[in-house]
């Protein structure tokens, strides 16, 4: 999804702009979620062999979409968004930290602090719990898979905005990273234990 949403920026950048491409590529990572959400809620198939699957078909978009080459815009546009990015506004922290400051307090907000949260907790700990909750377990995990889609193509457009290109490979070592960040984080792999801040910090040990 990272290289997709990246991919789509830069190649629908000449068509509609920065606004549109920016707009379709996070469209289309929140409905590659929505996607894999309905997948697991609706047709009962493992998480794991949906994404899976789901990987497997995007990289043949990505193949499709970009003729098999790197994409890059070469703009006055573009090298002023990647320097505005990259510019510090106070020592160590530029624009694209900001968004992932605003993402990460969001995100750990509605988890902890609200109903809609702990029922997270509650589907992924126990389908079975959650529905004697009188939780619409379907619901929340088709969101969880859309809110999953979505970030992971913010990511990447944040990724592209800043290189200004959009290479084949951008997304494919953050795979096993971020998988082993979350576990060292914390998150049980059978659901209803973890956080996001927890797999931030473990992110943050991993590049020490």
């Amino acid at each position: 999804v990272i290289t997709f949403a990246g991919i789509i920026t830069m190649g629908l950048e000449p068509v509609i702009g920065f606004a549109g491409a920016i707009a379709v590529a996070v469209a289309a990572g929140a409905l590659v979620g929505l996607a894999n959400g309905l997948l697991v809620a609706k047709a009962k198939i493992n998480s794991f062999i949906v994404t899976l699957g789901t990987m497997t078909i995007l990289q043949g978009s990505i193949y499709q979409l970009s003729g098999g080459n790197s994409i890059s815009v070469a703009t006055d546009q573009a090298f002023a968004i990647s320097d505005f990015l990259s510019r510090n506004l106070v020592p160590l922290l530029t624009p694209r930290i900001v968004v992932t400051i605003v993402l990460l307090v969001a995100m750990e907000f509605v988890l902890r602090r609200t109903r809609a949260g702990r029922n997270f907790y509650i589907v992924g700990g126990s389908r079975a719990t959650a529905w004697l909750a009188g939780i619409a377990a379907d619901r929340y995990t088709v969101a969880a898979f859309v809110l999953s889609g979505l970030t992971a193509a913010i990511g990447g457009v944040i990724s592209v905005l800043v290189s200004t290109a959009a290479t084949l490979k951008l997304g494919e070592n953050s795979l096993m990273y971020v998988i082993s960040a979350t576990i060292i984080g914390g998150t049980a792999m059978s659901g209803g234990k973890g956080g996001v801040l927890q797999s931030v910090v473990a992110i943050l040990t991993l590049e020490m």
